[in-house]
């Protein structure tokens, strides 16, 4: 083989090297505005009697490792005993209410 044919192999090889990165990280910006345009808006409704005049929160674990508390969201629960929660879901989680 020829230097000549060497060199235009390396430049071929460095070619593709450079059309894969791109392709990955086109695949990389389009995967992660994706996973945000399928977030969801999501509502919690209920009836806690027994915390009229409180505070109401649905919290998850950001880490379940270190039970790093996430507020997703926060509503006073009124005279009637009615609380709505409204929150952006990713994904389906695991949360609890926390007064």
């Amino acid at each position: 083989m020829t230097i000549c044919a060497l060199q235009k192999k390396q430049s071929n090889f460095l070619e593709a090297k450079v059309q894969l990165l791109r392709s990955l990280c086109s695949f990389a910006i389009i995967l992660g505005f994706s996973n945000s345009l399928c977030s969801q808006n999501s509502t919690i409704r209920g009836d806690a009697k027994f915390y009229k005049g409180s505070e109401i929160s649905a919290v998850t674990y950001d880490d379940y490792i270190t039970h790093t508390e996430k507020i997703l969201s926060t509503s006073m629960v009124n005279d009637s005993g009615f609380f709505q929660l409204k929150f952006n879901a990713e994904k389906n989680k695991l949360c609890r209410f926390k007064k």
